[in-house]
């Protein structure tokens, strides 16, 4: 199926799943690079308090991309549709704050020359940390943990 068909599908299920939450608003899309692979970026223009669908740390977003992605999956069982949903833009300003922290705790790091463990964090969240750190001759990081406790620790390189 080619994109625009896809995006017109992942536009219908999502707005019929917030008419039925009783959620006004609107959908833009975007198709983005990630990994060297085309992202179908669906963002989700909240028009009342976005707090609802976005939920503690994202933690209602990512339900609601979960459950339009099983909704997508039922539609198209034979074809894998690679989309991310956001609301009012919530995940790309985490991302852009996740970078922002990762060379911030680089510096500290640099400059104490000790490790720093940073809060836990979801996997895609400490993803961003590794990357945008994955060049660094200063320093290198790893994660720790199990489960929700699962963290990320940025190291000194040894010289």
């Amino acid at each position: 199926m080619e994109d625009s068909k896809k995006i017109e599908l992942i536009c219908k299920v999502t707005e019929e799943l917030l008419a039925k939450m009783a959620i006004s608003g609107k959908i833009k899309t975007k198709i983005i690079d990630q990994d060297n692979q085309e992202l179908i970026w669906v963002n989700i223009e909240a028009a009342k308090d976005p707090r609802f669908l976005i939920g503690q740390k994202g933690s209602n977003l990512a339900s609601l991309q979960h459950i339009i992605r099983l909704m997508i999956r039922r539609e198209l069982p034979a074809e894998k549709v690679n989309f991310a949903i956001d609301v009012n833009q919530y995940k790309e300003k985490r991302l852009e704050y996740l970078r922002k922290l990762a060379q911030t705790s680089a510096l500290k790091v640099q400059r104490s020359e000790k490790p720093l463990v940073l809060d836990p964090m979801p996997a895609h969240e400490r993803r961003a940390i590794h990357l945008a750190l994955a060049n660094s001759e200063d320093v290198s990081t790893e994660s720790t943990g199990e489960e929700e406790e699962r963290r990320v620790v940025i190291e000194p390189q040894e010289k």
